[in-house]
């Protein structure tokens, strides 16, 4: 995220925006990155259960630094925050003390010397922090909602979800009799797009109203119409069709794209709905949404190569830009292919759209 770091309590209280929920029970791992104007601003932000680091702290910590092998890493932070918000934090009850050390041990093993790990008991106003590496540091949370971190995520049509869970929440199928009603439907729409071949001009025809659906959700309109549900999700059922609309030329085409994959995903049957969880979970990450790329490939149930790869990106915590930059210059490729002599254009953004910024 391009927003810079002014202090650690507002570092700790940026949490929530960087990672598109507000944690609970957990330990978050922020890098931060020199900009060529000295200033910081925040790198890769990695999150792991508290009780996944307590079972195996030093190969927890070790997989968390590998992660940051490629990155040129200036400030490392750690933040744990309990599943409850009543501890108070206080220089002989930090919780966990024993496994913040090993972390810290393990993380500065591996070079990573510039570092601090904090403890809060939840992310709100007025709440104190503590440093575990030093009891001297401490501080008060200002308003998270306030920081820079949100505000940039709220311009950027980001949701900072209550928790973990009310983001999974999003993937909650429709009624089996629903999804039921669509199969004969999708079945027959991708039995067309298959034999519709890559250059013809049906098939340009179907990418071209796919775009305008993509513009369409874009502004909040999303197809209700089962016949046309159905051509949609063929086409993203294409792999060729879903590679060209994998291009984010902007932000507002990148949600609008999201928005209604997710729409159709809650209506089809699988194997359509895990290549649609796909789709959304590389908008996604190409806009830094890591944990929104998460949830969908968790509601992928199909194994789907694409998911794989997004999945090893998260993992390492690949640079959403770099990711982005190979996905629009793929679906372009894949897009000039398709037009023959003419290229495709991606979806052009509204007169008012702008880059999403990095996140």
């Amino acid at each position: 995220m391009a927003a810079a770091i002014s202090s650690m309590s507002d570092l700790i209280a940026s949490v929530p925006a960087l990672l598109g929920f507000v944690p609970r029970d957990s330990f978050v791992l922020i890098s931060s990155i020199n900009q060529p104007d000295g200033r910081r601003k925040f790198g890769a932000v990695q999150r792991i259960d508290l009780a996944q680091l307590t079972e195996a702290p030093t190969i927890w910590a070790s997989r968390l630094a590998a992660n940051l092998a490629d990155l040129s890493v200036a400030q490392l932070f750690g933040v744990l925050v309990p599943a409850s918000s009543g501890a108070a934090p206080h220089a002989t009850v930090l919780p966990l003390r024993p496994t913040m050390r090993t972390v810290a041990t393990t993380l500065l093993q591996r070079g990573l010397t510039e570092l601090d790990i904090v403890f809060v008991s939840q992310f709100a106003a007025g709440t104190p922090w503590q440093s575990y590496l030093d009891g001297t540091r401490r501080g008060t949370l200002p308003d998270p909602a306030g920081t820079a971190a949100a505000a940039i995520a709220t311009a950027s049509g980001y949701t900072i979800a209550a928790s973990r869970e009310d983001l999974a929440m999003r993937y909650t199928p429709a009624p089996d009799a629903d999804r039921a009603r669509l199969r004969p439907l999708i079945n027959a729409a991708a039995r067309t797009a298959r034999l519709e071949g890559a250059r013809s001009a049906a098939t340009r025809a179907r990418l071209a109203r796919a775009d305008g659906a993509i513009r369409a959700a874009s502004e909040g309109e999303l197809p209700t119409d089962d016949t046309v549900m159905a051509d949609l999700v063929a086409t993203f059922a294409a792999s060729v069709l879903r590679h060209a609309l994998l291009a984010a030329p902007s932000a507002d085409i990148s949600i609008g794209t999201e928005n209604l994959a997710l729409h159709l995903w809650r209506l089809t049957p699988e194997p359509y709905a895990s290549e649609l969880a796909t789709v959304i979970a590389t908008h996604a990450y190409c806009r830094g949404d890591g944990a929104g790329a998460s949830c969908a490939l968790e509601a992928a149930a199909t194994p789907v190569p694409l998911g794989h790869l997004l999945g090893r990106c998260l993992d390492h915590s690949l640079p959403h830009n770099k990711l982005r930059q190979a996905m629009n210059e793929a679906a372009q490729k894949v897009r000039d292919q398709l037009s023959d002599a003419t290229t495709a254009p991606a979806p052009s953004a509204s007169p008012h759209a702008t880059d999403q910024p990095e996140r």
